[in-house]
């Protein structure tokens, strides 16, 4: 006797051949965004003078890299990055090493909602960058079948702009919503990188950005939002359990111990210490002495 064959849509560690899972009809689903237009750099021949819009705009930056400045802030983008420019914010490019590049501007206009409603549901909380560049496999293809639809304008074009333009949306709304689930990107890399190799030295958030060619408000952004994190407080973790290392290996005094990890003042940072481990430094390394004297034969 044949064994029966599971529809292919059954899940075959489930004893039901179907599953179900319903939705609330009456919930809130309609994200009422309609583009209004798809453009695509491919070369710098110069920069993009100051200018407004009274709708938002979508810069992806595909190939190569660019500098774009938001009023009083400017943001390098390289590669997969994604940046939202909200209505009637001042905004201007200035030109990059990269003279070849491929740099997609998507006009986004609200439908039966305003375009704060949008910012909302993207969760920019006010950050503009949108550092994606470890899903470019699915932004890609994504963006350049909106400009292509927009480009050859073929039968029911609006429609499927419209089905196009809400699957970025959301896919960006998640991404922002869950920033633990992504890839640490290239850039976060590099900023552990430099923090790893020079946590003793006097480091600040304007020295790490400067090193890194970035401005200090995208370094900030792209960093919490994928290690939950500010660059600063991974700064602090990393010399405070370096000092742990040392305070339970060797009999160096404390004071040096502080310096070694890059704090001057001593006092200081056995208050920090004392806030981030529960103990003093002097309390731990008591503790630690304590058990490896228990456990010798």
């Amino acid at each position: 006797m044949s064994k029966q064959k599971i529809p292919p849509f059954a899940d075959p560690e489930e004893d039901r051949p179907i599953r179900q899972y319903d939705l609330d009809p009456a919930a809130e689903h309609n994200i009422g965004a309609v583009l209004c237009y798809a453009s695509l750099m491919t070369r710098f021949f110069k920069g993009i003078d100051a200018h407004r819009h009274d709708h938002l705009e979508l810069v992806y930056v595909q190939k190569g890299s660019c500098v774009l400045c938001l009023e009083e802030e400017s943001f390098t983008l390289r590669a997969g990055d994604v940046f939202i420019v909200d209505a009637d914010r001042l905004h201007y490019e200035r030109e990059a090493e990269d003279r070849e590049v491929a740099i997609y501007y998507l006009g986004i206009r609200g439908s039966g909602c305003s375009e704060d409603k949008i910012m909302d549901f993207l969760n920019t909380a006010g950050h503009p960058v949108v550092c994606a560049a470890p899903l470019r496999d699915i932004l890609d293809p994504l963006i350049s079948e909106l400009f292509f639809e927009a480009k050859a304008q073929p039968a029911f074009f609006h429609q499927n702009t419209a089905c196009l333009l809400t699957s970025l949306l959301l896919f960006l709304a998640r991404l922002n919503r869950e920033p633990g689930s992504r890839p640490i990107s290239t850039y976060c890399k590099k900023i552990i990188d430099y923090i790893e190799t020079n946590f003793y030295r006097p480091l600040t958030l304007d020295m790490l950005s400067g090193e890194l060619h970035l401005s200090k408000y995208y370094l900030s952004h792209i960093f919490k939002s994928q290690l939950s994190v500010s660059p600063i407080g991974y700064l602090i973790e990393k010399r405070i359990s370096e000092a742990e290392k040392l305070l339970r290996s060797s009999d160096l005094p404390v004071s040096e111990i502080a310096q070694g990890v890059g704090y001057s003042d001593p006092l200081y940072f056995s208050r920090l210490f004392k806030k981030l481990r529960g103990l003093s430094p002097q309390q731990l390394r008591d503790q630690a002495r304590k058990g490896s004297r228990s456990s010798a034969p």
